[in-house]
C-alpha cells in the first residue's frame, strides 16, 4: 500500500524552491561614493539594461537639460564631454563628481541606442542635482 506524503514532506519541498528563489535575487544597490566639494554625486540601478543589451558594455550618461521656464526644454548628449560611468554587470552605478544642474540620464552602450530614463508615467525624469549632495536613486526604468 502506497502512502500519501505528509505535510512535512510538502513543507519541505516548498521551502527547497523558495529558497532557490531567494538566491537568485539582484544584488543590493551601492550608496553612491561621497561627491568632491561642490559636486554631486548619484547611484542606482537600471537592471533592464542587462536584458536589453546581453554582452555589451553599457554606458550610464548624465546629459544637461536646458528649460525655458514654462516647463518645456531639451538635453543636450555629448559623450566625449558630459559626464558617464559605465553599468556594472547587475545594471548598478555610481557617478561622482557631477556638476550641480538640472539633468536626464541615457543608458545604453553607445548615445545612438541609448534611452531616457523615465517615470511611471513614461515621461523623462528630469534630475536637479545640487552641490555638496549624495542621491541615491535606487531602481530606473528606460523608455522602450
Amino acid at each position: 500500500m502506497l502512502s500519501k506524503p505528509g505535510i512535512p514532506l510538502l513543507i519541505l519541498i516548498l521551502l527547497a524552491v523558495l529558497s532557490g528563489g531567494c538566491a537568485s535575487q539582484a544584488e543590493p544597490i551601492p550608496t553612491p561614493a561621497a561627491p568632491e566639494a561642490g559636486d554631486a554625486s548619484i547611484g542606482g540601478r537600471v537592471s533592464a539594461a542587462a536584458q536589453r543589451w546581453r554582452n555589451q558594455t553599457v554606458e550610464l550618461y548624465a546629459a544637461p537639460y536646458f528649460d525655458d521656464g514654462s516647463g518645456e526644454g531639451f538635453y543636450l548628449l555629448e559623450p566625449n564631454v558630459h559626464p558617464r560611468t559605465q553599468l556594472q554587470s547587475g545594471g548598478t552605478f555610481g557617478l561622482n563628481d557631477l556638476p550641480p544642474g538640472k539633468y536626464v540620464l541615457v543608458v545604453g552602450p553607445s548615445p545612438e541606442e541609448a534611452r531616457l530614463v523615465i517615470d511611471a508615467n513614461g515621461e523623462a525624469v528630469i534630475f536637479t542635482f545640487y552641490p555638496d549632495e549624495t542621491y541615491p536613486l535606487g531602481e530606473l526604468e528606460l523608455a522602450p
